[in-house]
């Protein structure tokens, strides 16, 4: 645990504090006597004078440079151990915080669902915009991320991966006591500075390492629509896909079901959190970009079940010009495929999202356009805060070329080879100084980059029916006002005015429960029902009608002996 001489905990530094001066790694570094930084830190296994390498681990890297621009990024190769076995190194590759922190875990920012319990939060697979605080700023109502220094919760899957400074060594322990750090203040996170002040309590256990196991497929994919037919959705309505997860627990512990449309629509990614065996997900008819999807259209949907989950949340990194790379370490060291979304998203309905807004001048569709969104919580409270680019020029000229242009969001998963997920300032700002810090794209937010290690997809093409039928329902009676113990009859007739066959339309019709004996039937001439008859006064039927066709349903019963 290292202190720096006048470090704090409560607040704004005092002005004379003293801060970091820009220095290269192979400088000499200087500590100064009433700064707010440790210079360099070394912890070495040895035995005897011979150091023992991949011992050595942390559950945070908080990084400050003392500036910004294209030579002041950390280039520090990290060994990322998920708590299944999966192992990911991870080059940082010029990453530009001023003051930042890295860690990784099992889920990145979430959604607290309005609880205090970190259990019960599920990721957002998106970056975050965070709101007022000094330096950090501080993380919006509804929102989360697990505390690195606190203890694991393995049954809910919240669990902080660890970041070795060499490739873990292949003789760890299973399990072994390490001080644990202690949170200040509530459950999940609520404060960024929480995040950067542990504290350290008693020895606990926890886990080093695991064998790693390969997920499994998902097992009897298929989709049910909201009105409850197999293989078909109303229009706008969606429903739910439904799979067996055949994996053991912590084998694999989430999904990506990706709906595949074709131009003119955007595919739809829906992530989440995998329950052991039966799992239904539901999907609202809408593709990636909310627009419904019409009866018109056919689409594959592919499902994946993944472990080896590893979320890289980086908090207030004003620049990232050189990207991550990094390499997925199983029998051979492969380039991982990364993921992140960046984008606006917010519509004006329902509460803010705090997805996060970036300055003027990004590509049309990647960023709005004015006049600014409806709002976006920033630095300074309920502003508009708009800031920093997904790109960047040769120059401060406007008209000068792009030097690079990543991508707002990457859902499909891009190869990391080379740098990738990468950010900046305002395209009309210097590379340098207070600009950047203030105008950085990753400035007083969490930008999230995941990956995981896929299971071979299930796939269903061209089985799922989009149809906008028209059902019209009426209903007579024989005798509407009968006399206290008299027989009556009612019809309903349902007329299929659309141009589809409705498969599996299901039929409900109430009759009180002081109307007995009652008994119905479904005429079949030129349609189905299922069952076709009944004595229940609770009718359900499933019908089964070709375009023009007529369903006939009469119900027969007794008024009661003595009037309601």
């Amino acid at each position: 645990h290292f202190v720096a001489p006048t470090a704090n905990r409560s607040g704004s530094p005092p002005s004379s504090q003293q801060l970091p001066t820009l220095t290269a790694a192979n400088n000499n570094w200087a500590q100064g006597t009433n700064a707010t930084y440790v210079a360099a830190w070394d912890v070495t296994v040895a035995n005897g004078m011979s150091p023992i390498l991949g011992r050595v681990y942390t559950k945070s890297l908080a990084v400050t440079t003392g500036a910004n621009g294209p030579t002041a990024g950390v280039n520090s190769i990290l060994y990322a151990l998920a708590y299944d076995g999966a192992r990911y190194t991870v080059n940082l590759n010029g990453l530009d915080g001023f003051t930042s922190v890295f860690f990784a875990d099992t889920k990145g920012p979430v959604n607290t669902k309005g609880t205090s319990s970190i259990a019960d939060d599920t990721s957002i697979y998106r970056s975050l915009q965070l709101v007022d605080g000094y330096v950090f700023g501080n993380l919006p109502s509804g929102f989360g991320v697990k505390n690195p220094f606190v203890a694991d919760n393995i049954g809910s899957n919240n669990i902080t991966h660890k970041l070795f400074l060499n490739p873990p060594a292949g003789d760890l322990p299973l399990d072994m006591n390490v001080p644990v750090g202690q949170l200040v203040g509530a459950s999940p996170v609520t404060a960024i500075a929480q995040i950067t002040s542990p504290i350290p309590v008693s020895p606990a256990s926890t886990w080093l390492r695991r064998t790693y196991v390969a997920p499994l497929p998902p097992q009897n994919l298929d989709f049910v629509g909201i009105e409850g037919t197999i293989g078909q959705a109303g229009t706008g309505l969606g429903g739910f896909f439904r799979f067996n997860n055949p994996n053991a627990a912590n084998n694999a512990t989430s999904y990506r079901i990706k709906l595949s449309f074709g131009a003119p629509y955007e595919d739809r990614y829906i992530f989440g959190n995998l329950q052991l065996g039966k799992n239904s997900v539901f999907w609202d008819g809408r593709d990636g970009n909310g627009t419904v999807v019409p009866a018109s259209a056919t689409f594959t949907v592919d499902v994946e079940l993944y472990n080896g989950e590893i979320h890289f949340p980086v908090i207030d990194a004003e620049r990232h010009g050189g990207g991550f790379i990094i390499n997925r370490v199983i029998t051979s060291t492969l380039a991982a495929d990364i993921y992140w979304d960046d984008r606006y998203l917010y519509t004006g309905n329902g509460p803010f999202d705090y997805s996060i807004c970036a300055a003027p001048g990004n590509p049309p569709g990647q960023e709005y356009t004015p006049p600014p969104p409806l709002y976006s919580g920033g630095v300074q409270g309920n502003t508009v805060q708009c800031y920093g680019s997904n790109r960047e020029r040769a120059s401060t000229n406007p008209t000068a070329p792009i030097v690079f242009d990543s991508p707002r969001a990457s859902l499909a998963g891009t190869n990391s080879s080379g740098g990738r997920h990468r950010w900046y300032q305002n395209e009309d700002l210097t590379n340098t100084g207070a600009n950047v810090q203030g105008t950085g794209f990753g400035n007083k937010r969490i930008i999230n980059t995941w990956t995981y290690i896929p299971s071979p997809p299930a796939t269903i093409t061209g089985q799922i029916a989009i149809r906008e039928t028209d059902l019209q329902v009426s209903k007579t009676a024989t005798n509407p006002f009968p006399s206290p113990g008299s027989p009556f009859t009612y019809t309903v007739l349902v007329t299929n005015t659309s141009t589809f066959t409705v498969t599996g339309a299901r039929l409900i019709d109430q009759v009180p429960s002081s109307i007995a004996p009652i008994s119905w039937t479904c005429d079949i001439t030129s349609v189905s029902c299922n069952p076709s008859s009944g004595t229940t006064t609770g009718i359900t039927t499933l019908l089964n009608m070709a375009p023009g066709s007529v369903v006939t349903l009469t119900i027969v019963g007794t008024a009661p002996a003595v009037e309601p």
